[in-house]
């Protein structure tokens, strides 16, 4: 495995983005109906007027000043973009009725860590550790208060703006370190084992880039070795280890984000290479339950070519379609 790198600081990553909640609109996700309802009343006192809904999945659409508020079945929430002091009002009130959808700070910094790729059967494993001051969880709140990190149905342009709105936030302190390992490597030894080093190496990086004295560190839990939760111990600070973490706290979805980002990248990329098309089905994302991923298995396995880098060949999925070649 290479040593792990600050992607923020990485030549290949835009710089100089400016985020603006009012000029790219705004979305909240409610806990309750009794939630959203509460808003859509605050946005009639303010002078807010209901008009026609224009799908099925719409609960209601309000305009009030130049925006307009549609509320969705999902409990979603969604602010046309708008610069109106009225607009911008009504926002900060609904802010106050939804609160804190992760578990708020409790330390002056906040360090998440999670992974994307590890069940697949195709491409890498990226792990990523984010740190961020707690004076921006608010800010990050709103960019990632509706993102939902385990959705497969996402093109790489969704994880991409989310990447890039997050970079935006660097010169405020915001960081992550990522670390990549190769479909070679997770076939050599228990893949726990290579999360842990991936992870006890990210955060040495952290740590020598920031030296926080009061910090929270959230790690979803993949179970975990005692040597790394021994390190973990050792850091100092609090430390969570939590199942579903990327649910409750906005380090560690910024860090989900993140791994998401890049294992993406990676299968965009090996998709839209031809040396891995094989009549004319290319890899997909990856997954061992995706029908077109399972096609190009099966036809690249009997082509008789050796399996490519990327695919992890002791996965259960591959010995079982190996045997199942044996016998025709």
């Amino acid at each position: 495995m290479k040593h792990p790198h600050n992607i923020l600081t990485s030549n290949n990553i835009h710089r100089g983005i400016k985020i603006s909640t009012m000029n790219r609109g705004k979305t909240w996700k409610f806990q309750s109906d009794e939630m959203l309802e509460e808003a859509r009343e605050l946005l009639l006192q303010m002078g807010g007027v209901e008009v026609d809904v224009s799908a099925d999945f719409e609960l209601w659409r309000i305009k009030l000043g130049n925006a307009t508020f549609t509320a969705y079945n999902t409990l979603k929430l969604y602010a046309t973009p708008s610069n109106d002091p009225v607009v911008l009002d009504a926002i900060n009130k609904i802010d106050s009725v939804v609160g804190d959808f992760f578990v708020p700070p409790d330390a002056d910094y906040l360090i998440g860590c999670d992974e994307a790729g590890k069940g697949e059967v195709l491409g890498s494993i990226f792990v990523s550790c984010t740190f961020m001051p707690a004076q921006l969880f608010k800010s990050l709140q709103d960019v990632l208060r509706t993102v939902d990190t385990k959705a497969r149905r996402h093109p790489f342009s969704y994880w991409k703006t989310l990447f890039e709105e997050l970079h935006a936030f660097k010169p405020q302190g915001f960081d992550a370190v990522i670390k990549k390992i190769k479909a070679q490597t997770v076939d050599t030894t228990n893949i726990n084992k290579i999360m842990d080093k991936a992870y006890s190496m990210a955060l040495e990086r952290i740590f020598e880039l920031h030296t926080p004295q009061s910090f929270r560190i959230v790690i979803d839990d993949y179970g975990l070795g005692e040597e790394l939760k021994e390190k973990l111990r050792e850091l100092g600070g609090r430390v969570i280890i939590e199942h579903r973490a990327d649910e409750k706290y906005l380090e560690v979805v910024a860090a989900s984000v993140i791994s998401k980002y890049f294992r993406e990248k990676e299968m965009t990329e090996l998709n839209s290479d031809e040396k891995w098309s094989v009549e004319g089905v290319t890899p997909g994302p990856g997954s061992a339950n995706n029908q077109q991923t399972l096609e190009w298995l099966k036809l690249w396995g009997r082509s008789g070519r050796p399996w490519p880098p990327f695919v992890r060949k002791s996965y259960r999925t591959i010995k079982e379609l190996e045997e199942r070649l044996k016998k025709r």
